[in-house]
C-alpha cells in the first residue's frame, strides 16, 4: 500500500522537528492550525484540547514545582549532565546550540539543559507570559494506550512542525505524578 500525501509531508517534516527552547512570537495560534493538530491527535485515538487561561495557569503552577522538585535531585542533575556534555563524535544529547536562554519572567518550565554548564554566558530573556498550551490525553492506561499516546503525539509534532509552528513539551508533572493541586492554598502545591 503506497503512503498517502499526508504521511509523506509527517516524513519530510522528520528532519525539521525539534524542541523549541526559545521565546515563541507573541501571536495567537490560528484556529485552522488548531484543529489540524487535535485532527493529528484523533487519528491515533487521541484528543488534544487547547487549555483555557485558568487551567493554563494551574499547568504552569503544578510544572514549576515539578520543575524545582526535579532539579533538586541528583540523578536528574547528573542525567542532564549525561544528555548535555559534549563528546566527540557524538550523536545524541542536547547540543549547547539548543539550549536557549533563561526565562526572564520564570513562567515557562522549559527543561534547563544549560543548568549544568555554568561556564556558559546564558542571558536571559522574557518568554510569553501568557503562552498556548495544548494538552493531548487518551482514554486509558495500558501500554496499548500509552503506545497510541506516543503515536498522537509524534503525529502532532510532526504536524505542527509541517505548519512551522515551535512547540516544547511540558513533561515535568507527569515525571514527578505525586505533584497535586491545593484548591485551597492559592494555586500553591503539594504533595
Amino acid at each position: 500500500m503506497a503512503p498517502t500525501p499526508a504521511a509523506e509531508a509527517l516524513v519530510a517534516a522528520i528532519p525539521h522537528r525539534h524542541t523549541n527552547r526559545w521565546p515563541f512570537a507573541r501571536s495567537v495560534v490560528p484556529a485552522d492550525a488548531v484543529e489540524r493538530l487535535a485532527d493529528a491527535a484523533r487519528r491515533e485515538g487521541a484528543t488534544l484540547t487547547v487549555a483555557n487561561a485558568v487551567s493554563r495557569n494551574a499547568i504552569l503552577s503544578l510544572s514549576q514545582e515539578a520543575d524545582r522538585a526535579l532539579r533538586a535531585k541528583g540523578r536528574y542533575r547528573a542525567e542532564l549532565a549525561r544528555w548535555t556534555s559534549p563528546h566527540r563524535g557524538r550523536r545524541d544529547g542536547v547540543p549547547s546550540t539548543a539550549i536557549g536562554p533563561c526565562d526572564a519572567l520564570e513562567i515557562l518550565p522549559i527543561r534547563d539543559f544549560g543548568l549544568l554548564q555554568p561556564h556558559r554566558d546564558r542571558a536571559a530573556a522574557p518568554f510569553e507570559p501568557y503562552p498556548t498550551i495544548m494538552v493531548l490525553a487518551i482514554d486509558g492506561d495500558t501500554r496499548r494506550h500509552w503506545v497510541n499516546a506516543g503515536q498522537a503525539l509524534q503525529r502532532v509534532l510532526l504536524t505542527a512542525t509541517w505548519l512551522n509552528l515551535a512547540t516544547t513539551p511540558i513533561s515535568q508533572p507527569v515525571e514527578i505524578p505525586a505533584i497535586v493541586l491545593l484548591p485551597d492554598d492559592g494555586g500553591s502545591t503539594g504533595r
